[in-house]
């Protein structure tokens, strides 16, 4: 069984029961030490963290990735979603209406200006989809990390210069690989 085949596989074997969730935006930073941390509302669901920018939106077009919507749509009936996404102040609000417009509005949101500021958002996640790599090994091996990458260069190089990424990454070309 290929690596993106199980960890499908891993992603949906939570009982699909359907949850409503309330929508929180708000930004985070490292600096920011008073926030506690976010834990699992429902222990038998998995906390799923997932980039905005070139994971569910293209950042040059502004349209939605070929089978995000629906990807995340169909995570939200068995986990927790949490969009976890870096940007400046123009960026987050496209973001925001972007969400809007695809009915992803309720879906918690947390905001860094730093890349690495992902890592220290206080949330106990289960699986983190992003487009990063270098952001991906940077969160503990406690958390499975799915590298979302559709640039056949940027794959090429990382197997040939850093082979080892790949016992700690699971790559997905696409939304169709992630499920």
């Amino acid at each position: 069984m290929s690596s993106s085949s199980s960890s499908s596989q891993q992603l949906l074997s939570i009982k699909n029961t359907s949850r409503e969730f309330t929508s929180e935006c708000f930004s985070h930073s490292s600096s920011n030490k008073t926030q506690r941390r976010i834990k699992k509302e429902d222990a038998s669901k998995m906390i799923i963290g997932c980039d905005i920018g070139n994971v569910l939106r293209d950042n040059m077009s502004g349209k939605s990735i070929e089978g995000a919507i629906e990807g995340i749509k169909l995570l939200l009936k068995s986990n927790e979603v949490v969009l976890i996404s870096k940007c400046k102040e123009t960026y987050k609000q496209k973001s925001l209406n972007f969400l809007k417009r695809n009915g992803l509005n309720s879906i918690r949101k947390i905001f860094v200006t730093e890349d690495l500021d992902k890592i220290t958002v206080p949330i106990d996640l289960d699986v983190m989809i992003d487009d990063k790599i270098k952001i991906l090994l940077a969160y503990p091996d406690s958390v499975q990390k799915i590298w979302f990458c559709r640039d056949s260069k940027k794959i090429k190089g990382a197997k040939k210069y850093n082979p080892e990424w790949f016992d700690k990454v699971t790559l997905c070309q696409n939304w169709h690989g992630i499920l």
